[in-house]
């Protein structure tokens, strides 16, 4: 799969329904080096960085201390731009506000560029702003303008810095240590390289757009998305994330019900894809998901929990130019090749209605919207039916190697690990901008 899809590297992770992982890796995390991607790679997560601002601000609002209705301004510091008084908490993470998306500016990508290892105030990014797209509530315009702001409300609320609220509230609690806020930590781990690519021929060569800052793919970009685009880590850390966060354990009942409550508000402006309050609800051949993608340049990534069918899978990529949402149908399809012998038991929690379209037979409702994140888990003898997750797995992940012991895959091309742990376009001829994308 790396290979058909022109991939300097790739990490990519599956949690199965009884908490066991799999992690799978291929391809270089620094071309030149000729250095190896490992299971304990990091790479960007861009926007999927949203996934942890989007918890952050909802837990806040469990706690009392803001509304999805309250009006945005009222938590803001003096800034460069004027936010009008309409845009609620709830637009912004919905992407209702009819902000401008500051990265989607021309003018910000010779800056950027210029300079990569410039460290970018909230106030420089701003000045990309440009005209309002839609009055407020009127229009769905995915915009990283409107997560960066919520990075400043978190900070007024919590009176820490965004790194430091998503480390103590998000990161430790969950057990994820091999993820980190670039713009306010040290690394935790060795980084993938970004690369971008002049042309869309596979045998383009790739360019390395580190700058020697220890943060990719370089500072000023990630330092200017802020809350929209500045998290990275490993592929394992982040499909336990999702996990955790669609499955109930991040945020709670009645958090987990405010973030899976939103897809009604933009279903009418047809966006593509359905988006509540940070999250992404899609139906990936016919399996519903909940997750987010993310682009920045030299980097993409997808991460989706499957509620249904109880699994999360993962993948990261260091270039920006192929869908890794590929990689992870792949996965999923892997899952279904040949079934194990048990199946998945019903933990069902309540009831209520069921939904159509991406989220066609996930119960909904106060007590169903739990039940529908809700993971399974494999009944039988110990190992029964984990290896078999595993081998179905493998069959989509592997293309020809060898198999290497106890079912997990070693080649040339490939390492795979398998852990029982249960921690909870742009023209050729112009350079590629510089961005956070859905």
């Amino acid at each position: 799969m790396r290979a058909k899809l022109a991939l300097p590297g790739v990490s990519a992770a599956v949690v199965f329904p009884d908490g066991t992982s799999w992690t799978g890796v291929s391809g270089l995390s620094d071309v030149a080096a000729r250095t190896r991607v490992t299971p304990r790679t990091a790479f960007a997560y861009a926007s999927v960085s949203k996934t942890f601002t989007s918890a952050l601000v909802l837990q806040l609002i469990d706690q009392g201390k803001l509304r999805l209705t309250d009006s945005a301004a009222r938590f803001l510091p003096p800034l460069r731009i004027k936010v009008d008084p309409r845009i609620t908490v709830g637009m912004l993470l919905n992407h209702t506000s009819g902000l401008a998306d500051f990265f989607l500016n021309p003018k910000i990508d010779r800056p950027l560029q210029a300079s990569p290892t410039t460290t970018w105030t909230v106030d420089r990014a701003l000045r990309y702003v440009g005209k309002r797209l839609s009055p407020p509530g009127a229009a769905w315009h995915y915009s990283n303008t409107n997560y960066l702001l919520l990075g400043l409300i978190a900070e007024r609320l919590t009176g820490q810095t965004l790194a430091d609220a998503i480390r103590t509230r998000l990161l430790d609690p969950t057990g994820l240590a091999e993820t980190w806020y670039q713009a306010g930590e040290a690394n935790r781990l060795t980084l993938a390289h970004g690369y971008r690519f002049i042309g869309t021929k596979k045998t383009a060569k790739p360019i390395d757009l580190a700058d020697g800052s220890g943060i990719v793919p370089f500072r000023s970009v990630v330092t200017a998305a802020g809350g929209a685009g500045s998290m990275a880590g490993t592929s394992t850390d982040l499909a336990r994330w999702g996990r955790a966060l669609y499955s109930g354990k991040v945020l709670g009942p009645a958090g987990t019900a405010m973030l899976l409550s939103g897809f009604s508000k933009t279903t009418n402006y047809l966006p593509g894809v359905v988006y509540g309050y940070g999250v992404q609800a899609i139906s990936i051949d016919g399996h519903a998901s909940l997750g987010h993608s993310g682009r920045l340049l030299g980097f993409r990534s997808a991460v989706r929990h499957f509620p249904i069918d109880g699994i999360t899978i993962a993948v990261l990529t260091n270039q920006s130019r192929a869908d890794p949402g590929l990689i992870v149908r792949a996965l999923l399809a892997g899952r279904w090749v040949a079934r194990p012998a048990c199946r998945p038991a019903d933990r069902s929690i309540g009831g209520g209605g069921r939904t159509n379209g991406p989220l066609a037979g996930v119960p909904m409702g106060d007590a169903g919207l739990i039940q529908a994140a809700q993971t399974r888990t494999l009944p039988g003898r110990d190992g029964e039916c984990r290896s078999g997750w595993r081998s179905m797995v493998l069959r989509a992940w592997r293309s020809g190697s060898s198999r290497g012991p106890a079912g997990c895959a070693r080649s040339s091309r490939a390492v795979s690990t398998c852990s029982s742990n249960r921690r909870p376009g742009i023209p050729s001829t112009a350079p590629p901008p510089a961005r956070a994308a859905r």
